[in-house]
């Protein structure tokens, strides 16, 4: 760091050496718009030695090729580290097998596997998530002399990012079918991961799984997750986008870094590229918009010599090395050098990539912008909540505890601090009173924001075609834009999942004095059935009731009612009554 003749941006970083690029350490550690600043330090994983006799298979690992009617077509790639040269070897696993000769050093084997009637590994929803055990033999002179046993599913994900009628397409395909992606922003579990217990990936992902999600994103400034939070995701058909672990900084680009970066690739993409919930490999968080959006040149004063060098480490990194790395340890699986492709900052930046859309919270906008700003996938998007009265009140003394308390403002790390927050709440739900009052309306006004984000998102589903909000969980008790409490307790917009990423939605929206009702469903065989239309007063009393039968296919957001407001309360105030709730459909069997 002293050696360089700039400073790097690293704005999370609340010191003012902003070391934390320097040092491949988890980022949110030093402190973030959620996170207060904790540099553990230490070892903190188990460590282990194992030893060899000359011989052995240190790696194997298993890719989809092919899925046919009747069988499927694996790789299994075998390698084997020798002290000598070997020439009469042998490798199998299940039917296949292949004999070749061993060099001295590493050498790799690869053969084909088949499997007959093969059941698929599909996302949650969607299908079953059949896993199948994979034994690696090595024989010598017909002598067995190590064997090696992993775990994979079979099926194919392909990113496709073609030119359509809007723009640019950003979607996964799994198994051949285009599959709309619900789910959230996953952060570190604790500021102290020693106490993420089993028990607690356990909830988590059950968390996950009980509102619908199929995919989650495992942020660029946390960690690379234990092996059993991916094993939880592939036996529950949670998809990951996976980040590499760089966020809203840039990065030394010297030859000691480089070289480092790539022996963290290596053995994070080796441990984690047979699990079938792996879904896409990201470079970094928003380092791409932040460099050509944020002003960095300008607050730093980097001369345009200083600014080329520093841009050129991150393609270096980010779309040389890494991808150049990944070619050749993991070729069946997309990569992304950034996320987001596209800025929030027009119009043409929602037609194609995937998004970070924040013009609600950073931008000041309305929550109703949700509405109106749907791109091809958006990748990040939240309002901020408090966790529940009960949850504050377990860490202070303080009873009752003060709206200006400095315990509030310490637990608020946004630089936008509590004033936004207010005026969100005050625009929809009214003037916050105290404490407690804040702890419950954040929630509500998180609930209604993401209702009309994600209801928007499917509303435009084959155009949009995800919907990974920010964030869903918390490292302590403070304000953040998650859906559950750092103890795992459910927040009033986690409830409101179970709706939201429903296999079938209802979504209705009222313009210009006219009701209409969409129905969208992710159903491959689409949806039949009947709407139910009751209007109520707010005594409960019907003053009318319609039904219609309706249909949607596969991703397809159908109109199944259209009526304005007058004709559907025969003339009544409007004032009077409620609709909106009252909208219900009976599936065909």
């Amino acid at each position: 760091m002293q050696k360089l003749p700039y400073r790097l941006p690293a704005p999370n970083d609340n010191s003012n050496e902003q070391v934390s690029v320097f040092v491949r350490k988890a980022p949110y550690q030093f402190g973030w718009d959620w996170s207060p600043r904790f540099l553990t330090m230490g070892i903190w994983k188990p460590i282990k030695m194992v030893a060899h006799d000359k011989l052995f298979i240190s790696d194997l690992f298993i890719k989809t090729i092919e899925i046919a009617d009747t069988c499927a077509w694996l790789s299994a790639d075998i390698t084997i580290f020798s002290q000598e040269d070997l020439s009469n070897a042998t490798v199998t696993v299940k039917e296949g097998f292949k004999q070749f000769k061993i060099k001295k050093g590493f050498t790799t084997a690869q053969l084909k596997v088949k499997i007959a009637q093969p059941e698929l590994w599909w996302p949650n929803g969607l299908g079953t998530q059949k896993l199948y055990d994979f034994t690696a033999k090595l024989f010598v002179n017909g002598y067995l002399v190590d064997s090696v046993t992993d775990r994979a599913g079979i099926r194919t994900i392909e990113l496709i990012q073609d030119d359509d009628e809007w723009g640019n397409s950003f979607y996964f395909r799994v198994n051949g079918l285009p599959v709309f992606m619900k789910g959230a922003n996953y952060v570190p579990q604790s500021n102290f991961l020693t106490e993420v217990s089993e028990e607690k990936y356990q909830k988590i992902l059950n968390d996950v799984s009980a509102v619908g999600m199929n995919m989650l994103r495992v942020w660029g400034g946390g960690v690379y997750e234990n092996e059993i939070f991916y094993d939880l995701c592939d036996e529950k058909g949670i998809l990951v986008w996976q980040d590499f672990m760089f966020a809203c900084s840039m990065y030394p680009g010297d030859s000691a870094f480089v070289n480092n970066v790539k022996n963290e690739v290596n053995y994070q993409v080796k441990r984690l590229r047979n699990h079938p919930s792996i879904a896409l490999w990201c470079g970094n968080n928003e380092i791409n918009v932040a460099w050509n959006n944020w002003g960095w040149q300008n607050e730093f004063k980097y001369s345009p010599i200083d600014s080329a060098t520093i841009f050129r480490s991150y393609l270096h990194s980010f779309e040389k090395v890494i991808p150049e790395m990944l070619q050749q340890l993991d070729p069946v699986r997309p990569y992304l050098p950034s996320s987001p492709i596209s800025n929030w900052g027009n119009h043409q930046n929602f037609m194609s990539g995937d998004n970070h859309y924040w013009g609600v919270w950073h931008g000041e906008e309305s929550i109703d912008s949700f509405s109106v700003y749907v791109p091809r996938f958006m990748s990040e998007y939240g309002m901020q909540s408090y966790p529940s009265y009960a949850s504050l009140k377990s860490n202070t003394t303080l009873n009752p505890i003060p709206l200006n308390s400095d315990f509030i403002k310490n637990r608020q790390r946004s630089y936008k601090g509590n004033g936004l927050l207010l005026k969100y709440i005050d625009d929809k739900f009214g003037q916050v009173l105290n404490t407690e009052d804040l702890c419950y309306k954040s929630q509500i006004n998180q609930a209604e924001a993401m209702r009309i984000a994600i209801e928007s998102h499917r509303k435009q589903a084959r155009f949009c075609m995800g919907s990974l909000y920010w964030q869903l969980n918390d490292v302590w008790d403070g304000a953040s834009w998650s859906t559950l409490e750092h103890s795992g307790k459910w927040k009033a917009a986690h409830y409101h999942l179970k709706r939201l990423y429903a296999r079938d939605i209802l979504i209705s929206e009222t313009i210009n004095d006219t009701t209409r009702v969409f129905i969208q469903s992710d159903n491959i065989e689409g949806i039949a059935g009947t709407l139910f239309v009751d209007v109520l007063d707010f005594k409960g009393r019907s003053i009318g009731n319609y039904q219609k039968e309706v249909y949607s296919g596969y991703l397809v957001s159908a109109l199944a009612f259209e009526m304005p407001i007058l004709t559907i309360l025969r003339n009544e105030r409007k004032e009077d009554f409620f609709c909106e709730s009252g909208f219900y459909l009976k599936i065909k069997q």
